[in-house]
């Protein structure tokens, strides 16, 4: 998955911390398919990609949110983005281990592999949650990054 796939996953997760309504049943439904699709075919995101789409502007609070997430997160270099994910082993600590998807033995990953693996493993854990704004307001590194993308943006605007 290319670091603008990861844009779109860390948008989405974003906007789900200020999303304060529950997501229908049907949105709940459609997000663990897609969980499940990509747990099982992670080199094929372009195949889901655009269901997640439809899934978010489906849901107009979402949409807002999420257009607001992506422009903050489009005006940050993948590069610092990427800095912002958590280890896999912060990334361990968060999820609980009975949550963590296992796949065996994995080949080394690259740093940029890193950040798709971990995109993938948060996504697919908070879609798969019967409650995935509440799973994802849990995971304090992903309001972190939030933060981390506004002070980012603050700063970039007061040197201009």
């Amino acid at each position: 998955m290319a670091s603008p796939d990861n844009k779109i996953l860390l948008a989405f997760l974003v906007a789900l911390t200020d999303l304060e309504d529950p997501l229908s049943d049907q949105e709940r439904h459609t997000l663990n398919n897609l969980a499940g699709q990509l747990y099982h075919d992670r080199q094929n995101w372009e195949r889901y990609e655009p269901n997640l789409l439809k899934l978010i502007n489906s849901n107009k609070v979402l949409a807002q949110l999420y257009q607001v997430a992506k422009s903050h997160i489009d005006a940050v270099d993948w590069d610092t983005l990427r800095d912002l994910l958590p280890t896999p082993e912060e990334l361990k600590q968060a999820i609980p281990t009975d949550k963590q998807s296992t796949r065996g033995n994995q080949p080394t990953r690259t740093d940029l592999d890193r950040s798709d693996e971990i995109a993938n493993e948060v996504f697919i854990y908070v879609s798969e949650d019967e409650n995935p704004p509440g799973a994802v307001k849990k995971l304090s590194f992903i309001q972190e990054i939030k933060q981390k993308i506004q002070r980012f943006l603050q700063n970039r605007n007061n040197n201009f």
